[in-house]
């Protein structure tokens, strides 16, 4: 039955007109993903019990194929939205991720999300490391998104004292991107989790990582921005968070500089975010 509603779960994920809030909306009101399906009177609903010859062959439906084939392999976890095991701190989103994909059973954890530039200061390292340490002395696992720089040092920082961290990916999470953190990433495998809503083999794209930091703003209870410029990406998770309710955190600019731009504008305009962590 598992498998039947996973297949489901994909297959309708998949389906044209039914993007995130949709599916939301399907599965709240039908409950079990081969319902809605049914009810959706799609003739994919004919691919319960898929096998390769039931499909007729698109790029779509062959990476609907092998993420069933992985699946069933055991290749990685995956969670659908109302599934028991899908993160409850999702459920805030309009648009939840249909489907979550897992390098390990997703566990209940109070997270901390920490976030800023790729291309970081040395002061921006040294509080990113200070924040997360921080965090983790209060009880929280700490979500990021992954990539070079504050995030990567975040991640560090919690695999290294022993604490959860998850990585949110804006490609499948099988998909090593950026290629230097092939080895971090094995080590959030193996002592955390990494996590996408994409499909297993999907490359990055610029517009996966916007999407991607909803999840780690839904996931968080909290969000520190450590440093980032006026154009930084993870503006956007602080934003996301701001929306849902989230307490936000903004250190305060140590310079200057082009790099602290985002602090500023962050503080600029929320001063109630401001936090000094040194203090």
């Amino acid at each position: 039955m598992a498998n039947e509603e996973f297949c489901a779960a994909l297959i309708l994920s998949r389906k044209k007109g039914v993007g995130a809030a949709r599916f939301k909306k399907l599965i709240e009101q039908h409950k079990l993903p081969s319902i809605a399906l049914r009810e959706e009177e799609s003739e994919e609903c004919e691919l319960i019990g898929l096998n390769k010859h039931s499909l007729n062959k698109s790029d779509t439906q062959d990476q609907i194929v092998k993420t069933l084939e992985g699946f069933n392999r055991g290749d990685f976890y995956a969670y659908y939205y109302g599934e028991t095991g899908y993160p409850k701190q999702l459920f805030c989103l309009s648009e939840p991720p249909p489907v979550l994909y897992s390098s390990a059973p997703l566990k209940e954890h109070k997270y901390a999300a920490i976030v800023g530039a790729r291309k970081m200061t040395a002061k921006g390292k040294e509080l990113a490391e200070i924040a997360a340490k921080k965090c983790i002395e209060l009880g929280y696992a700490i979500v990021s998104g992954g990539a070079e720089g504050i995030d990567s040092v975040a991640h560090e920082t919690a695999l290294n004292m022993g604490a959860h961290t998850m990585a949110v990916f804006g490609n499948g999470i099988d998909v090593v991107y950026p290629k230097k953190n092939k080895e971090l990433f094995e080590r959030i495998a193996q002592n955390g989790v990494t996590v996408s809503e994409l499909m297993p083999g999907t490359k990055p794209a610029k517009g996966f990582f916007p999407t991607r930091n909803r999840i780690i703003a839904g996931i968080a209870e909290l969000v520190i921005f450590v440093q980032g410029t006026e154009k930084s990406g993870a503006l956007v998770t602080v934003e996301w968070g701001r929306r849902l309710g989230k307490q936000i955190k903004v250190l305060p600019a140590q310079d200057t500089s082009p790099d602290w731009g985002g602090n500023v504008l962050l503080l600029g305009k929320n001063p109630e975010f401001y936090f000094d962590i040194e203090t």
